[in-house]
């Protein structure tokens, strides 16, 4: 589900502990792999909160034993020194007497403790996180930390580009991480992966880094669907009879097909499996020479990455006799057909899913008269909707026209005789069943997640609409009840991560009591902002509005009796 994204004001204060991540993910293999995140998640609270553990005690002596530490600990933590995790809850180390906390058992080592306490609570900081987002990073660390090592071995062609953006939509022209959409080829320049997957990766590309963003404001497309009465669809490929089931389910509706006009005239000619990228690229140049000079047709060539579409680009082109035509990203033209243009005999054309979906290609007669378009899909589709719509590139309105499926089988553990025993059949099986699986999941994530979230945010929206009546009615500045609607939208959007993974568990327990929390909340805010006797607004009263959102706190003291006050005219 893509969600619209809401920045929060300091979230770039969030920098710090990404590089701090990515240099830990950069460093020389000083540790096994394996224990890479604890040491990383370590390291990062470590340095938040300071930490002092068990194992840390015996530096003011080698000669305590294990007990002696662990005594020792166990009675800082009693004193409220330290917390249950060992991070110190004291902000000097003159506050609590330490001799009184130790006993005289340990009276002896009042001063190693005391500089030990010292040292940990004066400690130079690398991550200078604000204390209001110590608990978020905590909560996400974990997740950032398995994102730094994603990015860490992800390369741009696959899912990604590093470039400007080419859709007319940012200003910005310095060169950024794009998503690339590989069911269709398209560029998603204003979506971002979550987690700080898409930090990281700018990170590793030197790019701008931008903010992290949280969802607030929502819907679901099933939703969205479902706030019409009647729904009326026409698509050439629709997909599998699960994904069919899916859409029945959901949205109550039924299928009706309609025949084409011209009888389809298509052919599958038998599939090349290959054992590595190399003979998969081989078999790909053959095949396009083989159709454009001995059949004297066309070939469109639709590969799954823009990786492999400057593979096979380079290598067709190293053999020098085609005329090739190279379409990676959406902001190219498709010039070799477009508009009026027919494709005519020998031209190899190279693309990602573009050229898959929603281009008619229109054809010469010589061409139809030899053939027409052969299609040469080089790697399984992840589905059955967009295996068709890439062979429906060829065969249209009613001309000839052809495929063939050129794809790796790349199991590592299978020797390479065992290759000729696997069957393509067999593999768009075993396709169909993860495509049934993953149907299933979306279905289950709708009703278990999304209903819950989409609930919960009819709420708030309910109780967000009250509050700006209510900042309407009592007159408030427009500046002032922009700074406090967006607090209030920043506390539901903050309340939503915390509480993202216990939505589904309904409205018991812990998440219930913690949402009633909120809700009264934004029910006290509904009281209205107070006013004294000259009008001035006073400024107590747009603390529990702000509290905990240092942003809005800070916009909102201008409006305050303490700061520069404004004069509210009251008829």
């Amino acid at each position: 589900m893509l969600y619209l994204s809401h920045d929060i004001p300091w979230m770039d204060k969030l920098e710090p502990v990404y590089l701090f991540i990515w240099q830990w993910i950069n460093r020389p293999e000083e540790i096994a792999y394996n224990k890479l995140d604890e040491a990383i998640e370590e390291a990062v609270l470590s340095d938040m909160y300071g930490m002092l553990r068990e194992k840390d005690i015996r530096k003011i002596d080698v000669r305590l034993s294990d007990h002696d530490c662990r005594a020792i600990w166990t009675k800082l933590v009693k004193a409220q020194i330290l917390d249950e995790r060992g991070r110190p809850i004291i902000e000097t180390v003159d506050e609590p007497n330490l001799s009184e906390v130790l006993g005289v058992e340990f009276s002896k080592h009042e001063d190693r403790i005391r500089f030990l306490l010292q040292d940990t609570i004066g400690r130079e900081r690398l991550i200078p996180v604000p204390n209001y987002l110590r608990a978020f990073v905590e909560r996400h660390l974990r997740l950032w930390i398995k994102s730094a090592k994603t990015a860490f071995f992800m390369n741009p062609g696959h899912n990604y580009v590093v470039d400007v953006d080419r859709t007319g939509t940012c200003s910005d022209r310095n060169a950024n991480v794009i998503i690339l959409d590989r069911d269709t080829g398209t560029d998603q320049a204003n979506s971002q992966w979550d987690e700080a997957l898409h930090q990281f990766l700018q990170l590793k590309h030197g790019c701008r880094l931008s903010m992290l963003s949280l969802k607030a404001v929502f819907i679901s497309n099933v939703s969205y669907f479902k706030l019409y009465r009647r729904l009326y669809g026409l698509t050439g490929t629709l997909g599998s009879q699960t994904e069919l089931d899916l859409l029945r389910e959901i949205h109550k509706v039924d299928f009706v097909t309609i025949p084409t006009a011209h009888t389809k005239q298509f052919h599958e000619t038998p599939p090349i499996i290959c054992c590595d990228k190399e003979a998969w690229t081989r078999s790909v140049c053959y095949q396009a020479q083989l159709v454009t000079t001995v059949e004297k047709r066309s070939v469109l060539i639709i590969c799954e990455t823009v990786k492999d579409v400057k593979t096979i680009y380079r290598a067709i082109i190293g053999q020098g006799k085609m005329n090739v035509h190279c379409y990676e990203r959406d902001y190219e033209e498709f010039a070799v057909a477009s508009g009026h243009k027919k494709l005519d005999q020998g031209q190899v054309i190279v693309a990602t899913n573009l050229a898959g979906r929603g281009t008619d290609i229109k054809i010469t007669d010589a061409l139809r008269n030899a053939g027409g378009l052969h299609v040469c899909l080089t790697y399984l589709p992840d589905n059955k909707r967009i295996e068709e719509q890439a062979f429906g590139r060829a065969a249209r309105s009613g001309d000839r026209g052809s495929g063939q499926l050129i794809i790796v089988y790349s199991k590592e553990d299978e020797k390479k005789e065992h290759l000729t025993k696997v069957i393509i059949w067999d593999m768009k099986k075993e396709r169909d069943i993860e495509e049934a699986l993953r149907v299933s999941e979306i279905k289950s994530y709708y009703n278990n997640q999304i209903i819950a979230e989409e609930n919960c945010f009819k709420e708030f929206k309910d109780q967000y609409e009250q509050l700006k009546r209510n900042l309407n009615e009592d007159r408030i500045p427009n500046g002032l009840q922009e700074i406090l609607l967006k607090s209030c939208l920043d506390r539901w959007a903050f309340w939503l991560d915390e509480h993202s993974d216990s939505i589904p568990s309904g409205k018991d327990g812990d998440n219930a009591k913690s949402y009633d929390q909120l809700s009264s909340t934004f029910k006290r805010l509904c009281n209205g902002i107070s006013k004294n006797k000259a009008g001035f607004i006073e400024a107590g009263s747009l603390l529990p509005w702000v509290d905990g959102m240092p942003a809005q706190m800070n916009s909102s003291k201008n409006y305050g009796q303490r700061g520069n006050c404004l004069m509210l005219t009251v008829n």
